[in-house]
């Protein structure tokens, strides 16, 4: 999905397009530290394991 700013996030400026990966923290969209070190780093891993699912539209 493609989303467009609609103001300044401290990562998007208004109207600046954004693709962001379907399972996503929140600093992929928004200036924080949301979620926290550990949690973030385990996305990717996360994303494998979701993408790997018999549930998974393929």
């Amino acid at each position: 999905m493609t989303l467009t700013a609609a103001g300044d996030t401290g990562v998007y400026k208004t109207g600046e397009k954004a693709k962001p990966n379907t399972v996503s923290g929140h600093r992929d969209g928004f200036a924080t530290l949301c979620p926290g070190a550990t949690l973030y780093s385990a996305l990717p891993e996360m994303r494998r394991t979701a993408g790997a699912s018999v549930y998974t539209a393929h």
